[in-house]
């Protein structure tokens, strides 16, 4: 009961702790260590300039809510056992607060075990000083850093010896840091402010509760190895669920462990909006991971279910018209759902009608399928939505063409997935899948005398004025 006793008071006294560090909490573009920050942004990244100003700017934007942040992040035992790693989390939790991304910090064991709260109290206490500390050296003047655990209830039931189920996560604390321009640190630890008693819960389990009430743009949850790891050791880049978990789930490597994690994170994205997403990575790829396209840990994404339709009479043939029209920015001719009908082969529509694809086979003109239309709204740019539309199209299709007007934006995602082009000045002709010359000569008669789907012609196949632009905005673009 002694050892209780001092356990409790250490938790008590130990938290909360402000202490003043050195960096300024600025936007990216008022930040005065830009040219350090850029410089290791490219470092990490790989990027060149103008796509890394590109992505900071991407998330800034989104994050300008003074009370939700950027991304919660999570770091368990391992991660704060690991002097090294401890280092590269402060930096990147330094990068992002500095430059305009609020992130909360949520750190202690990876499970609560009742009976060791004395040891865990004093553990928190030091990884909670350590922390501030390590963050000092990662800034450069005035910001400052909360370290609390003020806001968790959660309680176990009576003699039970499993881990302590979470109540409840008061996040006025946390939003006020960001009011105040502080880095908030939250300890997972519980303690009844009514009975005094303080109850060790999971870290992961918190940074789930938080993340459940203040909605960030990211969940990070930090381990050894960067992510989620297959039978070869090499991580699983991305998860997209609902679609990928049943077959995930039958691997060998999805421990019950790693299952649950991956249910626990399924249920927090339902209520997320898309632009959400959850990441599984070591603490030196944070930056890479968040800011690259290629990735460095494992990304879970929520997605639309994409559905495969064979007849026109399946489809909300009125909202389908629609989108395209949205999409194009001007509207479909009447006739041309009406044409194109007799030689429908599939069309793919997102469960609310988000993205499409059209395809039509005319035998007799052409031995390759002809892709008619491919759009994605802007709701669903850069959140993968374009390929897992496309990915089902190749798996349906070893073979197809399409073609786009010369001025499209969008023609270097084009290229990307083409085996071969032919342009005629105003249209390019795509195709997949096709390794005769003769077949490629018909092929691109075919889509050239095709006539317009639209009139007048759509809005973003106009001749656009010269700009520069990064593969990777197109590719957002998408």
């Amino acid at each position: 009961m002694d050892k209780f006793r001092r356990g409790l008071e250490k938790a008590r006294t130990g938290l909360p702790m402000i202490r003043f560090l050195s960096s300024t909490c600025t936007t990216f573009g008022q930040n005065n260590s830009l040219p350090t920050d850029l410089k290791r942004f490219l470092e990490e990244v790989g990027s060149d300039p103008k796509e890394a100003r590109f992505w900071l700017r991407q998330f800034q934007n989104q994050a300008n809510d003074p009370e939700r942040p950027f991304a919660v992040l999570q770091a368990g035992s391992s991660i704060l056992d690991n002097e090294k790693a401890m280092e590269s989390l402060c930096s990147s939790l330094s990068f992002l607060n500095r430059n305009g991304m609020p992130t909360v910090l949520v750190y202690g064991p990876d499970q609560g075990h009742p009976d060791d709260v004395f040891i865990q109290a004093e553990q928190l206490q030091q990884q909670g000083m350590q922390l501030v500390d390590c963050l000092e050296k990662s800034c450069h003047a005035t910001t400052r850093a909360f370290c609390g655990s003020s806001g968790i209830l959660a309680s176990r039931k009576s003699h039970s010896r499993t881990r302590a189920v979470i109540e409840h996560v008061n996040a006025d604390p946390i939003t006020w840091t960001f009011r105040s321009g502080l880095v908030p640190l939250l300890t997972s630890i519980s303690i009844d402010q009514k009975t005094g008693v303080v109850t060790p819960v999971c870290s992961r389990h918190v940074a789930i509760k938080l993340s459940e009430v203040l909605k960030p743009m990211k969940v990070i949850f930090l381990n050894d190895y960067g992510g989620l790891v297959d039978d070869h050791g090499k991580v699983v880049s991305q998860i997209k669920i609902p679609g990928d978990v049943p077959g995930v789930s039958e691997q060998s490597w999805c421990t019950s462990d790693v299952k649950r994690q991956i249910d626990e994170i399924a249920t927090l994205l339902k209520d997320f909006s898309n632009n959400s997403t959850a990441v599984i990575t070591s603490p030196d790829n944070i930056i890479k991971e968040l800011f690259s396209h290629q990735g460095c840990g494992t990304m879970i994404q929520k997605t639309e279910a994409i559905h495969r339709y064979k007849s026109l009479d399946e489809v909300d043939v009125p909202r389908l018209t629609k989108l395209l029209a949205q999409s194009f920015q001007r509207p479909l001719k009447p006739d041309h759902m009406t044409v194109i009908q007799e030689y429908l082969q599939s069309v793919y529509i997102s469960e609310n009608y988000t993205a499409a694809a059209i395809v039509i086979h005319d035998r007799e003109k052409c031995e390759i399928p002809y892709l008619d239309k491919f759009v994605i709204t802007s709701t669903c740019q850069g959140q993968g939505t374009s390929d897992d539309l496309w990915n089902h199209l190749t798996q349906d299709f070893p073979s197809l063409f399409w073609r786009s007007r010369a001025t499209n934006r969008i023609n270097p995602w084009y290229f990307i997935r083409a085996d071969g082009s032919w342009t005629n000045g105003n249209w390019i002709i795509f195709w997949y899948g096709v390794d005769k010359p003769k077949i490629s000569h018909s092929l691109v008669e075919f889509a050239g005398n095709l006539p317009d789907s639209f009139d007048p012609i759509a809005k973003h196949d106009v001749t656009m004025k010269s700009e520069n632009r990064s593969t990777t905005s197109y590719i957002r673009y998408v």
